[in-house]
């Protein structure tokens, strides 16, 4: 195709690596699921329990009164432990024209909005982002806490936000 600017058509080299999903055997989220000792990955003191994603970027995050804080263009944090199905609580606060996600399994994201009163689409709060939009929209109002309880097994995934079910079992490609 034709490139924009100054780049010579046929000039520009991307270079990536594409990665399958995993096959998953037929699940439930929504099913009856024993569940081991919750792992807290968030102290209220310290982010000794996170990594960041790129390692050569600053990390951008610390510790507020007790809450995780970003600066604009934080590093992605992620978590050290790794799990395979679970059930993960998050509490947030979201400011004007928050954009941002919670990834699962680091590959799948659950799209985290500022977009109170909007009619859901699959970039809406806790879609899954460019997929699945959610049922409603739960979102609360700005400067609200937000809470989200997802239970991610195989390659399934219910969750409530703000105590309303937005993804009811639905499938992740």
């Amino acid at each position: 195709g034709k490139l924009m600017g100054s780049v010579p058509e046929g000039t520009r080299k991307v270079t990536w690596v594409g990665v399958h999903p995993p096959s998953w055997p037929a699940a439930n989220a929504n099913g009856s699921h024993t569940y081991g000792t919750p792992v807290a990955l968030f102290d209220g003191s310290s982010l000794d329990a996170w990594g960041v994603q790129n390692p050569a970027k600053p990390i951008g995050w610390s510790v507020v009164d007790g809450t995780m804080t970003n600066a604009a263009n934080a590093n992605n944090l992620v978590s050290k432990a790794t799990f395979k199905d679970f059930k993960v609580h998050a509490e947030y606060k979201l400011e004007k024209d928050s954009n941002s996600g919670i990834y699962l399994r680091g590959r799948y994201e659950m799209q985290v909005l500022e977009d109170f009163g909007k009619p859901p689409d699959v970039h809406s709060h806790m879609s899954i982002y460019a997929w699945v939009a959610p049922m409603v929209n739960a979102t609360r109002p700005l400067g609200e806490w937000q809470t989200t309880d997802v239970v991610l097994v195989g390659n399934k995934v219910s969750i409530v936000l703000n105590g309303q079910k937005v993804q009811d079992n639905a499938t992740i490609q």
